[in-house]
């Protein structure tokens, strides 16, 4: 799993740069509660989602962000990455867990099931 905190793309560009083998991770949580930002990145042609290669998103937001997060424009670079199904959300799906096992498979659960896009302002 890979915990991004609010690393800014000059951040994430250097870790690529610098330690691209310490980024791939089956479980992303997105950089600043989804924020535009947060997936963007690039460095030898090769993007941060492309490097980091992650199964499953977890965004952690409220759901009435001040900010407008989780932004559209991130969650769609995540869907694009790892499918709608596997994008969780604390602002759509409440609790999210997150469980690894030592032979490296894991199991995600929801508190709530909804089939909402978890992109701020959607139906």
């Amino acid at each position: 799993m890979l915990f991004t905190g609010d690393s800014e793309t000059e951040q994430r560009e250097w870790l690529m740069a610098n330690h691209p083998n310490l980024l791939d991770a089956d479980v992303l949580k997105a950089s600043h509660h989804g924020s535009r930002n947060g997936a963007d990145g690039e460095v030898n042609g090769q993007s941060w989602m492309d490097i980091v290669s992650p199964e499953a998103v977890v965004i952690s937001a409220h759901i009435n962000s001040q900010f407008g997060h989780p932004h559209p424009e991130a969650v769609s670079t995540y869907e694009q990455t790892v499918g709608q199904d596997d994008v969780y959300c604390t602002s759509r799906h409440g609790t999210i867990r997150v469980y690894g096992r030592e032979d490296g498979t894991f199991s995600i659960f929801r508190q709530f099931q909804n089939s909402a896009s978890c992109a701020f302002g959607s139906p």
